[in-house]
């Protein structure tokens, strides 16, 4: 089942990889494509993990890490007590305007990053748009994730209410 739209079937996706926990906090996101530091795609962010100072999660993120050298448009995230689990969204060819719907994930290139290895998250509205958020995610000792996040998705039930809770944990 690759339905990330209900909250079950983002759920089965991410048990199917082995990350659930006590507390799972699913929701969608979007490649900040005005950001310059984005256009190398999440490998970029991830950098060679093994190298990183996180020596227990360092191997598990440097082998999972590949499958995120490729493109994609948006991440299915999963944070829990444990961290934050991600798995890439990609559309099918090119697509004008991007949204749930037009997304694929790719259970393949599952990432987890432990909350040790999360040195900042913070989330910033934008002036014009109170819906549409920008989240920054900094890896410690990588670089930072740029995206960005509707609050409400028609298309996607758990959004809003997952959103909430996300932004409330995160402040």
């Amino acid at each position: 089942m690759n339905d990330f739209k209900t909250f079950d079937g983002a759920f089965e996706l991410f048990r199917g990889v082995g990350f659930v926990g006590n507390e799972n906090c699913i929701f969608v996101t979007y490649k900040d494509t005005g950001r310059d530091g984005m256009k190398y795609g999440l490998m970029g962010a991830l950098g060679g993990a093994a190298g990183g100072a996180i020596a227990g999660a360092a191997s598990f993120m440097n082998g999972m890490a590949d499958g995120l050298n490729k493109n994609f448009d948006g991440l299915l995230i999963n944070q829990t007590e444990n961290g934050l689990g991600i798995i890439p969204l990609t559309t099918d060819g090119i697509a004008l305007t991007i949204s749930p719907a037009k997304l694929h994930p790719n259970v393949s290139d599952f990432v987890f990053i432990p909350n040790e290895g999360i040195e900042e998250i913070k989330v910033k509205g934008l002036p014009l748009n109170k819906n549409i958020k920008r989240l920054k995610i900094k890896i410690r000792d990588f670089k930072t994730l740029h995206l960005t996040f509707n609050r409400k998705e028609k298309t996607v039930s758990y959004q809003e209410q997952n959103t909430a809770l996300f932004i409330e944990k995160n402040k």
